[in-house]
């Protein structure tokens, strides 16, 4: 996912496989692929995939609700403040 490199279509891909094959216990790769998702403007697949993640106890999916629930297409304060 580097600039040099991008390939949106490949990352996807492989992040879905090791969502598929693996426990991410931590939810690092519903993070990732949140974030991908989030760079392509799907807010509805991210904000799904940060959920999932942060019911995971990861932080960075958490802030990154916060951050979804502050913009004027999702916007709602108090989803954002139990958020972050």
């Amino acid at each position: 996912m580097t600039e040099e490199k991008r390939d949106d279509s490949k990352a996807e891909q492989f992040l879905k496989q090791y969502l598929t094959g693996s426990d991410d216990e931590l939810g690092i790769g519903e993070y990732a692929l949140g974030k991908l998702y989030l760079s392509q403007d799907r807010i509805d697949e991210a904000e799904q995939l940060f959920i999932k993640s942060a019911e995971k106890g990861n932080a960075y999916s958490a802030f990154s609700l916060g951050r979804i629930y502050m913009t004027e297409e999702k916007r709602d304060d108090s989803k954002a403040e139990r958020s972050s």
